[in-house]
């Protein structure tokens, strides 16, 4: 019975029972508009939220009025069939049942055995991405033409490994937007800015040592590699906050499948139209 599984399966066949009894309603009491005690407190509640201060007995009367006109126009419509090509309608009344299942699930709070569980069945979601602490010297091609090569030699001769400060690092390269020294910066980064063979380089290049030349989407750099850490997977108290949102959506998706399965059994499907004439060749 702890099984959260069960529970959302549970819920799920709660809400294909609710949804069969709404329409096993007879017709006349779907024609039948009942003004309850809660309907008017919601509509006083709304009518103060919005405006600071209770509603008078006129203006109770009107939001009663109102809310009548808007179920006796809306019900209308419906029989008159207005909401069925209405993509921003169907598209609606989608969430709103995707809303009810959404909100039995996401009050179920998993242990950390079905977190670690979680966890350990999707560790490419999360593994910590590989880190980098690194100088570059940028180059650009088109100041260095006929000499980029003996250039990136001579830099590689001038630099020391260590003590290198970044206002000798920018003196000794060209004109770059980008600063000269990254500390713990994570591969993807890297990759977004300096682009994927640059990323590669970072992850193979020897510590400690000024190499090159190392190429990017901006050009050509000199590059020293200070530290590496490696990717790992963190522990459960690190993450524990990601891995209640990511167990959460996944169980809301199957519970919300297992409820479409039900509902859509109880349609027949036909495909009427020619597959060959609807698509196009390629």
């Amino acid at each position: 019975m702890r099984d959260p599984l069960l529970h959302f399966l549970l819920l799920g066949a709660l809400l294909f029972v609710s949804f069969e009894l709404a329409y096993a309603k007879d017709a006349s009491t779907r024609d039948e508009i009942v003004v309850t005690q809660g309907r008017v407190d919601q509509l006083i509640g709304r009518f103060t939220r919005t405006w600071q201060r209770p509603p008078t007995k006129q203006e109770v009367r009107r939001l009663i009025d109102g809310f009548v006109r808007d179920e006796v126009l809306y019900r209308e419509a419906v029989a008159m069939g207005l909401d069925r090509d209405d993509v921003t309608i169907r598209r609606r009344m989608r969430q709103k049942i995707e809303f009810l299942t959404q909100d039995f699930v996401d009050r179920v709070q998993p242990s950390d055995q079905q977190l670690s569980e979680y966890v350990a069945a999707h560790p490419d979601s999360f593994r910590t991405d590989p880190r980098y602490t690194y100088k570059q010297i940028y180059l650009n091609p088109d100041r260095h033409k006929g000499k980029l090569d003996a250039d990136v030699k001579r830099l590689l001769a001038e630099l020391p490994s260590e003590g290198a400060t970044e206002k000798l690092l920018a003196e000794k390269g060209d004109p770059f937007l980008l600063p000269c020294a990254f500390r713990a910066v994570e591969r993807r980064e890297v990759r977004a800015t300096f682009g994927k063979p640059f990323a590669n380089a970072l992850a193979e290049l020897e510590l400690g040592k000024w190499h090159g030349p190392v190429r990017s989407g901006y050009g050509v750099h000199v590059v020293l590699v200070e530290a590496r850490i490696p990717a790992r997977m963190p522990e459960l108290s690190e993450i524990r906050q990601v891995a209640v949102r990511e167990w959460t959506a996944a169980n809301r998706r199957k519970v919300q499948d297992e409820f479409y399965q039900r509902v859509r059994a109880k349609y027949r499907i036909r495909l009427d139209f020619d597959s060959t004439a609807s698509t196009k060749d390629g």
